[in-house]
């Protein structure tokens, strides 16, 4: 009879155990950055200006947790909410799961406290290297609570012919901070107010992607057997990201790679995986596209290859990227397809 007590007090407390160890689950607040492409998610930072960062580094993490209580500060800036229409900054208190309580009221992450716009914003400016007749842009976010404005990165893109030149942006490596990853840092809270891009330019640029419109593009010109497949990857994708929470770079017009046989691509995937490995202070990269394609037509001629009719929307010769630490620096190139020839395997040797 004791012995059986004995297990019985034991069983108790282990299901007590578990209960609490499921309740103090339930209390987190386990908020999405990215539950689908027309989401945008508002920045999150605590109290006294700290941008929330995900319990683990990966670049595969798409969520953050917050215990139950803390409070936190959730900025669209410089764009609004989408329920609340008027406000740019809010402060919210972690309740439960995707729960928030602002302004004494409930309020679900998700479908309350997303932005009408993205909070990592981009503005029409000078940058260096960019010739004037192409747009040039800066690119980051506004921290609400120390009134600064971080530049993650710059970018130079041709919007009549349809090609981005390059990409300029920092890469995480050690144990760099916030400020020490922006590119510039402004005592502005109003820097990213400026002119911004229209969507024009990405609308063409998902019309020209639209397989459908490609295949009745190609086929004449290449028929219907050997029309190429052309899709699009990110010069910055989510290894190069510096934070879980600038996942809104992803979906800007200049930062879509133009690429035919991702196969093709595998070296430009073990070069990011190489720069993220990096252990070094400070690592920079400049990334962007040089050339046109060209591929056998249908009558055996070289024939360049556009994505629309007017010869725009090019797809790369090739992807390049540099890769500069401190005073170093070192170039990397990547060709959209397999060299066919012994004159192309020579041609590509530019580098000795």
């Amino acid at each position: 009879m004791h012995r059986l007590i004995v297990l019985l007090l034991l069983l108790a407390l282990q299901i007590a155990h578990h209960r609490a160890a499921g309740n103090a689950v339930e209390r987190n607040c386990v908020v999405p950055l990215k539950p689908d492409w027309s989401y945008s998610s508002p920045l999150i930072f605590t109290q006294n200006g700290v941008l929330v960062s995900p319990e683990n580094d990966s670049y595969d993490v798409e969520d953050i947790t917050l215990a139950t209580g803390d409070e936190v500060v959730l900025s669209c800036s410089p764009n609004y909410f989408r329920e609340f229409s008027s406000e740019k900054v809010l402060w919210a208190r972690c309740k439960k799961d995707k729960t928030f309580v602002v302004n004494d009221a409930d309020k679900n992450f998700v479908s309350a406290l997303s932005c009408k716009e993205r909070p990592i914003e981009e503005i029409i400016v000078s940058v260096r290297g960019c010739p004037a007749t192409l747009r040039s842009i800066e690119y980051g976010f506004t921290n609400p609570v120390t009134n600064k404005s971080y530049i993650l990165g710059e970018a130079c893109y041709d919007v009549k012919v349809g090609r981005t030149h390059f990409i300029h942006t920092k890469v995480k490596s050690g144990t760099n901070s916030i400020e020490q990853l922006a590119l510039k840092v402004k005592d502005n809270v109003t820097y990213f107010h400026g002119y911004h891009p229209t969507q024009r330019y990405k609308v063409d640029l998902s019309k020209a992607l639209n397989i459908n419109d490609q295949a009745e593009r190609f086929r004449p010109v290449f028929g219907p057997k050997n029309a190429p497949k052309i899709e699009a990857r990110r010069y910055v994708n989510e290894a190069l990201l510096t934070h879980r929470q600038y996942l809104s770079v992803l979906k800007m017009a200049w930062n879509y790679q133009i690429v035919k046989d991702r196969d093709q691509l595998l070296n430009l995937d073990r070069l990011v995986q190489d720069i993220r490995g990096l252990e070094v202070p400070e690592v920079e990269i400049y990334t962007g596209a040089h050339g046109v394609m060209t591929l056998q037509d249908k009558h055996n001629q070289s024939a360049e290859v556009y994505l629309v009719r007017e010869n725009r929307f090019p797809v790369p010769q090739l992807h390049w990227t540099v890769v500069r630490s401190q005073e170093r620096a070192v170039a990397f190139a990547v060709f959209g397809k397999a060299p066919q020839t012994e004159q192309e395997r020579e041609r590509r040797t530019f580098c000795m």
